[in-house]
């Protein structure tokens, strides 16, 4: 596999993961795991980092 390839494969999967945490944010949806409620600080952290990451391989893979 080259490296564009996986950097496509890697923007893919950020893009998943910036989706889900951006839906929590805006639809307000509650996350436990195991018994800690996970806060909204953290997926809101999470979508700057992942969107930027994401962003990133993408470009990286033109």
């Amino acid at each position: 596999m080259n490296a564009k390839k996986l950097m496509r494969y890697n923007a893919a999967l950020f893009a998943l993961v910036f989706i889900g945490h951006a839906a929590r944010v805006t639809n307000g949806w509650n996350m436990n795991v195991a018994s800690w409620a996970v806060p909204m600080w953290l997926s809101w952290t999470a979508v700057v980092i992942i969107g930027y990451l994401g962003w990133n391989n993408y470009q990286l893979s033109k």
